[in-house]
């Protein structure tokens, strides 16, 4: 039986370019085909299903995999794999810290309004008392951008982000990777800005 401190939660867990990435959402929403894909991409896995959350320090958490699920994850139209047997060790880790919350939603176009596309506030996540960064990925909601909307104004740290037909892997590890510079004071979008300051103020 968990402890008192320990929070089990539905979604997978990952490391994810090195950080501890909960990826949650409804189910069938394609949660474990996601996690295979950034398995193959050479991300880790720590717990499919019910990871467990723990306190670890007064301001973060830790994750780890109840041992009867250890090294397995379920994916749909496949059944159950064991991903270190299929992807070697390297593959697997027993716990991570939790550091970003990953959430797949499918929202309609009438629910997405202009503070979303253009919005870069980031919401959180109350476990155990502790606030963890969340950032919200629409799959599958019909986007008021064609489809060949350069990615590179797409991926700002927002509260949501509407795709549909992209490739939901590269997504994530891309919000991860941005969310770690982000963490070290870079905002590409601020960067950008200051760019066209100086060209105005140049010319």
């Amino acid at each position: 039986m968990p402890s008192p401190a320990t929070l089990t939660v539905h979604g997978v867990l990952m490391e994810i370019c090195g950080l501890g990435v909960l990826i949650r959402g409804p189910s069938g929403i394609g949660k474990g085909e996601l996690a295979l894909e950034l398995i193959s991409r050479g991300h880790r896995l720590i717990a499919d299903d019910a990871p467990q959350i723990s306190v670890s320090t007064s301001n973060s958490l830790s994750g780890n995999c109840p041992p009867l699920l250890r090294n397995l994850l379920e994916v749909r139209g496949l059944g159950v794999l064991n991903v270190a047997a299929l992807f070697g060790e390297q593959a697997v880790a027993s716990n991570t810290p939790l550091q970003l919350i990953v959430t797949l939603e499918t929202i309609a176009e009438s629910e997405i309004s202009e503070r979303d596309i253009t919005g870069s506030m980031h919401t959180t996540r109350r476990l155990l008392d502790v606030d963890i960064p969340e950032i919200r990925l629409a799959l599958r909601g019909r986007s008021r951008h064609p489809a060949s909307r350069d990615i590179s104004r797409t991926l700002r740290y927002r509260s949501s982000l509407y795709v549909t037909g992209r490739p939901t892997a590269l997504l994530v590890e891309t919000l991860v990777k941005n969310f770690k510079l982000q963490q070290q004071g870079y905002f590409a979008h601020a960067d950008l800005s200051k760019r066209q300051r100086r060209v105005m103020d140049s010319s």
